[in-house]
């Protein structure tokens, strides 16, 4: 049986790409928020999660004001979008696992396409992460937080 594993070639595109994705989310939303571009509505969370009160929009525009906001801003996000995509990779690694309460986990594997028998695009990862974010609302309620 061939091991079944993802190329280094897909390895090194995909997190080449991974890493311009973190900076790009970072910076385009950055430049929004000092150029007061904020939408109301977001797309995530889902709707009707997505809407921005009026006390958040204020602090946003407030923000506006500060030097360097924009730069600061842009560092503290692609933080965040790095720190989740860094623990969505060690589950795939199987150096940790999601939680318990979030359902039965036996592991996955990025393996190249050329492996995959059937339609590709029978289902899609980009999304399951929509779909299932009420699931993880409720599970977050449900545990008191």
């Amino acid at each position: 049986m061939e091991n079944l594993r993802l190329s280094e070639t897909n390895l090194k595109t995909l997190m080449i790409q991974l890493n311009a994705e973190i900076n790009d989310a970072a910076t385009n939303i950055a430049h929004k928020i000092v150029n007061d571009e904020i939408k109301n509505v977001l797309s995530y969370p889902p709707s009707p999660d997505d809407l921005l009160s009026e006390n958040e929009i204020e602090a946003l525009k407030e923000i506006q004001k500060i030097p360097f906001a924009e730069v600061a801003l842009k560092k503290i996000i692609a933080e965040g979008v790095a720190t989740a995509f860094f623990g969505l990779l060690n589950s795939i690694d199987g150096t940790d696992d999601p939680k318990k309460e979030f359902g039965e986990w036996k592991g996955v594997a990025l393996i190249d396409r050329s492996f995959v028998d059937g339609d590709p695009y029978d289902f899609m990862l980009h999304d399951a992460m929509f779909e299932m974010y009420w699931e993880w609302k409720n599970l977050k309620e449900k545990n008191g937080e």
